[in-house]
C-alpha cells in the first residue's frame, strides 16, 4: 500500500498502484496542500509526477520547502529568509532532494498528454491538480460535462492498464449557505451563515468522477470553527472500495503548509 502523509488515513485508505483516488474540496480549502504532502511521502519509495494546472511548479516547490524545513511559507514567498533560514535549508538539503517528485507545469495539457508524459517518465504515481482544468483532445470542442467525463475515463483506463496510481484533485460545486445557531462567548444565542460540509454529489461537472474512483476523500473546513483564527478540518472518506468509510479531524498549519492529525 502507498504510505499516505496522514498516518491514521493509512489504516483505512488502502491505496495501491492502479487505483484512482479523488481529493475534493471547495476552492481555497487546502486540497493542493494535502496533495503535495501526500506526493512527498509517496516520493520516498515511488517515482511521482505532479501535474499542476493552477500553480507554477516553483510555487509548489516553495510549499515543499516550507513543510520540510518548518520555515514560514510567507517569509519564503516574500523573500524574507534570514541567514538562519538559509542555514536550515542547506542542512536539510538531502531531505529536500530525497523525494522523487517531478513538478510539471501542465497548463494546456490533455489527458492523453498526461498519459504520454507519465509513461515516458515511468511514473508510478501521478497527481492531477485539478481534474476540471485538463483540456479536451486537441481540436475537439466539448461541453464541460463531456470533457470532464472523457478525462476521467482516460485516466481510469491508464491507471488500470499501466498499474499507475492516479490521484486527481477535484473542485466542488459550492452549495447555498445555511443558517445555524450557536452561543457566543457570553452564552447568548447567535445565528450565522455557513457552507454545509461537501458530499460526493458536489463533485463538479461529471458523475463519471464518482463512478471511476476507487476512493473519494473530501476535505472540509469544520463548520464549528469557521470564522476562528485556528481552523480545523474534516478529512472524510466518502467512497472506499477496499474498506470502511471514515472521518478524521485534522488541523492545517498554514505557515508550514502541512496538515496534522488532531491528538485526542
Amino acid at each position: 500500500h502507498l504510505d499516505c502523509a496522514i498516518l491514521q488515513l493509512n489504516e483505512v485508505l488502502k491505496t495501491e498502484l492502479g487505483n484512482i483516488v479523488i481529493i475534493g474540496a471547495y476552492p481555497g480549502d487546502g486540497k493542493t496542500a494535502l496533495a503535495l504532502q501526500c506526493a512527498a511521502r509517496f516520493g520516498r519509495k515511488h517515482n511521482v509526477g505532479y501535474f499542476s494546472f493552477e500553480s507554477k511548479s516553483s510555487r509548489l516547490y516553495d510549499r515543499h520547502v516550507a513543510r520540510e524545513t518548518l520555515i514560514s511559507s510567507s517569509d519564503i514567498n516574500d523573500n524574507k529568509l534570514t541567514e538562519e533560514d538559509f542555514k536550515t535549508i542547506i542542512a536539510l538539503k538531502d531531505k529536500l532532494s530525497g523525494t522523487k517528485v517531478t513538478l510539471i507545469d501542465a497548463v494546456g495539457m490533455t489527458a492523453l498528454d498526461i498519459v504520454a508524459y507519465s509513461q515516458a517518465q515511468h511514473f508510478d504515481v501521478i497527481f492531477v491538480d485539478y481534474l476540471q482544468q485538463v483540456e479536451p483532445p486537441h481540436g475537439v470542442l466539448m461541453k464541460d460535462f463531456e470533457r470532464v467525463t472523457s478525462v476521467s475515463r482516460e485516466l481510469q483506463k491508464f491507471a488500470v492498464r499501466t498499474n499507475t496510481a492516479v490521484i486527481s484533485l477535484s473542485q466542488l460545486s459550492r452549495p447555498d449557505k445555511v443558517k445555524v445557531k450557536y452561543k457566543d462567548q457570553s452564552g447568548k444565542d447567535q445565528v450565522r451563515s455557513i457552507t454545509p460540509p461537501p458530499t460526493m454529489g458536489d463533485l463538479r461537472s461529471s458523475g463519471q468522477i464518482e463512478q471511476d474512483a476507487d476512493a473519494i476523500l473530501l476535505l472540509a473546513n469544520d463548520v464549528t470553527t469557521q470564522n476562528r483564527p485556528e481552523k480545523h478540518y474534516h478529512c472524510s472518506l466518502e467512497k472506499n472500495k477496499e474498506g470502511d468509510l471514515w472521518t478524521l479531524p485534522i488541523t492545517f498549519d498554514k505557515e508550514h503548509q502541512r496538515f496534522l492529525e488532531v491528538i485526542t
